[in-house]
């Protein structure tokens, strides 16, 4: 029974649909000061984000 789960979850994990908008790496370099823009970049957030 363990086999069979491991083969139907690994089967879902494939079959998972792709986002092609999520990145994982921001390509480019930084500057010297960190800006807001950054910053965002770094915490996954929108640079307009409201803080609570």
């Amino acid at each position: 029974m363990g086999g069979r789960y491991i083969i139907r979850a690994w089967q879902a994990f494939k079959a998972r649909p792709v986002n092609p908008h999520a990145q994982r790496f921001y390509y480019g370099g930084f500057e010297k000061d960190m800006s807001k823009r950054e910053a965002a970049l770094i915490l996954g957030i929108r640079e307009r984000a409201v803080a609570i």
